[in-house]
């Protein structure tokens, strides 16, 4: 039985791993980035808007092998939630009225390429 145990415990802590090659990137207040051969794994980014403005999410994204997925919510509500397998960008404006914290979660399996991510107010 601890056998099974301990199988079952080294299982999920080998598929829990994330992986990362040649990392090169910031978390910046208003801007983040990052490029990499390879991505497999979640980021987590905080963004702290001013609260009652309209805030700007603006992102540039470069997929060359497996997949990005970029999500970015409020606790409240869901503002964008897709995958990427090859470039992308778009300005999304979020008409905010009460919530000032949003998390931005960038997610790579096997990704190669780039994230350039930049909030703020208007």
């Amino acid at each position: 039985m601890a056998r099974i145990f301990l199988l079952v415990i080294g299982l999920n802590l080998l598929l829990a791993c994330s992986t990362t090659k040649n990392w090169k990137g910031s978390d910046e207040d208003g801007h983040n980035y990052a490029s990499f051969d390879e991505f497999s794994g979640k980021q987590d980014f905080t963004m702290k808007l001013q609260q009652g403005s309209d805030c700007f999410v603006n992102y540039d994204i470069k997929v060359s092998g497996g997949r990005l997925h970029m999500l970015v919510k409020s606790p409240n509500k869901v503002i964008l939630d897709t995958s990427f397998t090859s470039n992308a960008s778009d300005l999304i404006v979020i008409n905010k009225n009460s919530d000032s914290v949003y998390t931005l979660v960038l997610a790579g399996s096997k990704a190669k390429g780039s994230f350039d991510v930049k909030y703020g107010t208007r």
